[in-house]
């Protein structure tokens, strides 16, 4: 642990963005594991939840800016789209589109890891774009969730969604220290998001059995590829330990992106570690990319049409601006084969 401490002030203390008293004052650290917080930039972020409230008065007037049809310009070519940020192999872009400023953090020069929009000055936390809807409104199909643990920042959308709707106390943990740096110089979340730098894998292994009602994982590389390490059967073990409720995940069919079958052997071994904790997993292809969104809820009994309705159902009463249920195209799997055949078929029965 102090190990992972030093690394954690030598890094920040090169990102110009966080540059402060942190060398000279010991970072807080998170109470269950011990792990060092990122003193992350929160200037401003009491005005953070009073932006969202402005957003949600312009609803009836204007339409979800997350929807898919909406957000077509993201695969068209980025070149033209102004570089605001430019630092250690990340790239910061940020173009005016449906709904305002929306900031799009590439790594590899233009392959796009998180699309978040800006209000006033903030991410927004209701607009998620793409397969991070599902991500997001998994967290609402769980019966209670109130912490919640994020692996993978990108620019932490799916932190600043659940920070916004849970009321959810949220950890996000992050490996690159440069996609830290970009994320708090361009993209400021809400004060109920906990920042650490850390392997995912390593900081699994620190946590108490069901520390955090959900555990989110979307980490990728810089080519998109899924981390070794996750594949393992060791990882999915600890996520199904750590997690009380319930888990989400994001996975890439094996494509060109996923040569290696990385995303299958995590589908198949989270399958399984949800089936020896007794809980019940589904899964939900995205048919308009690659993407596929497994969920895992433990405590048995839940058909996909209630896990559905009461992710919608939650979902409107936080203020979500879209359907979480719709966001749910789930489909149950008894085992881990079976979320590996529903993976390669790539759609919805």
């Amino acid at each position: 642990m102090r190990r992972r401490c030093a690394c954690l002030v030598a890094a920040v203390a090169a990102a110009d963005a966080l540059r402060s008293s942190f060398t000279a004052t010991p970072p807080p650290c998170d109470p269950r594991t011990g792990a060092a917080l990122l003193p992350f930039d929160r200037q401003g972020a009491t005005s953070w939840e009073g932006a969202r409230r402005r957003f949600l008065s312009r609803r009836p007037r204007a339409p979800d800016p997350g929807r898919p049809e909406a957000l077509d310009w993201l695969d068209a070519d980025l070149e033209g789209v102004e570089a605001i940020y430019d630092a250690d192999g990340v790239v910061v872009r940020e173009a005016n589109a449906t709904g305002g400023a929306w900031r799009l953090l590439c790594t590899s020069g233009t392959v796009v890891q998180s699309a978040a929009l800006l209000v006033d000055a903030k991410i927004h936390g209701g607009c998620l774009a793409g397969y991070t809807r599902g991500l997001g409104a998994a967290a609402f199909a769980c019966t209670t969730s109130r912490s919640a643990l994020v692996l993978g920042l990108g620019f932490g959308c799916v932190a600043a969604f659940l920070a916004a709707h849970g009321p959810h106390a949220v950890t996000a943990v992050e490996v690159d220290p440069a996609v830290v740096a970009a994320a708090a110089r361009c993209a400021p979340l809400p004060a109920n998001v906990d920042v650490i730098l850390a392997d995912a894998v390593d900081f699994l292994r620190t946590c108490d059995d069901g520390a955090y009602d959900v555990v989110v994982i979307d980490v990728f590389d810089a080519e998109s590829r899924l981390p070794a390490a996750l594949s393992a059967p060791a990882f999915a073990e600890d996520v199904a330990r750590v997690a009380r409720r319930g888990v989400a995940a994001n996975l890439v069919r094996e494509t060109s992106l996923d040569t290696e079958a990385g995303c299958e052997r995590l589908a198949r071994n989270l399958g399984d570690a949800t089936a020896r904790r007794g809980g019940d997993c589904f899964l939900a292809p995205d048919p308009r990319t690659d993407n596929a969104q497994l969920l895992a809820l433990f405590g048995g009994g839940a058909a996909p049409a209630r896990v559905r309705r009461r992710a919608a159902r939650r979902g409107r009463r936080a203020g979500v601006l879209f359907d979480c249920g719709a966001a749910l195209p789930i489909v149950r799997c008894a085992s881990g084969g079976e979320v590996v055949a529903r993976l390669r078929a790539g759609a919805p029965p």
